[in-house]
């Protein structure tokens, strides 16, 4: 067990028939203990029908997810969206595909020791983005008709720079301007509205974003593994150097870093693939975090608050709208930041187990 007398916390895991809060537990401790009992779903709930406004808010206001479905149902883009109809509409139009060589986009990458992508004068682990290639997205969809061995490297459309609106205009016209349960909860318009494709090789690493989601699965489901803000104390979130992918003919992937240098923090494991005995040995502290699981299938959304973790994966060929609302920097944010702070000056977390 793995114990830390500064801020209490042990690797043991809470057991149901604990009290809430024991009389030795330092303050810190005793806090986690309340939180995971008063506020952290085991599950996301779903709602069968669209709420109200009211009804919505109440899930806002809680800061946790739901799941909700038929909301957008009156989309064309409900009954029209699959591989035909995309080609038949927008072909030729151009995309700002992320290409990498395992579907890792946005994650922690050793150059030294991965076999996909090597660097020579890489030596350290790094942040690294996709590699962003240009292509039709006819082009675009006929990767997904060729086996896996005989393709090169994963292509995921997940550029996240209001592609939806940006890129594809004749699509955009398929589905709502903004969904309006979210503008009237959130107060204001979408900052950015993207499109996602891709297929079972494309995983995004766990991370979180700075806003209000609402993530609409038109065709296939999407796999959520999703944390809690104050998970940030146990999962080890630091700050890498950034790179980029860049494919060589004839040589492969290498990884290629920023210069200038540029920090970006990260978590540099996959909390969802660790072994027990790799956990028990390298990461005890992630007992302590508090994953909920869910998938979102198609005619749902999730509302994904900002600030909560989250690692996507799909199943099959998925097409998916999210719908991004500027946050508001109250004491969520402020909480956040006390979290991160005491991850990374506790010892007994992995910020310390990772040096």
């Amino acid at each position: 067990m793995n114990h830390c007398p500064a801020c209490g916390f042990s690797a043991k895991p809470l057991k149901e028939e604990e009290e809430l809060v024991q009389d030795n537990q330092p303050p810190l401790a005793a806090y986690v203990t309340e939180l995971r009992a008063l506020w952290v779903p085991s599950e996301v709930p779903i709602l069968e029908n669209p709420p109200s406004v009211l009804e919505f808010y109440k899930h806002v206001r809680q800061n946790r997810p739901v799941i909700i479905r038929g909301l957008f149902d009156h989309w064309p883009a409900r009954t029209l969206w699959n591989e035909e109809y995309l080609r038949s509409k927008a072909a030729h139009t151009q995309l700002t595909v992320d290409w990498t060589p395992n579907g890792r986009g946005d994650a922690v990458v050793d150059p030294q020791k991965s076999t996909l992508s090597k660097n020579p004068s890489a030596t350290a682990s790094y942040f690294v983005q996709p590699q962003s290639v240009k292509m039709p997205l006819g082009e675009f969809l006929d990767i997904f008709l060729r086996p896996v061995k005989e393709r090169t490297g994963v292509h995921y459309y997940s550029h996240q720079d209001d592609c939806a609106r940006r890129e594809l205009p004749l699509l955009f016209e398929d589905i709502d301007d903004a969904l309006e349960i979210a503008k009237e909860c959130f107060g204001n318009e979408p900052e950015a509205v993207n499109l996602w494709i891709g297929d079972d090789g494309a995983v995004t690493s766990t991370h979180k974003d700075y806003y209000e989601n609402m993530y609409c699965v038109l065709k296939g489901e999407k796999h959520f593994v999703l944390y809690p803000p104050s998970d940030v104390m146990f999962l080890g979130e630091k700050e890498f150097p950034s790179a980029r992918y860049q494919y060589v003919e004839g040589e492969g992937f290498k990884v290629v870093p920023e210069v200038p240098e540029r920090m970006t923090p990260w978590i540099g494991y996959d909390p969802v693939l660790i072994d027990e005995e790799r956990k028990k040995r390298d990461f005890p502290i992630l007992d302590m975090t508090s994953p909920v699981h869910c998938v979102v299938r198609e005619g749902e959304t999730l509302y994904l608050p900002a600030l909560w973790y989250h690692r996507v994966a799909q199943k099959g060929l998925t097409i998916a709208i999210n719908y991004w609302h500027d946050m508001v920097f109250d004491d969520r944010a402020a909480a956040n930041n006390l979290f991160r702070r005491i991850g990374s000056e506790c010892p007994a977390t992995f910020v310390e187990l990772l040096k």
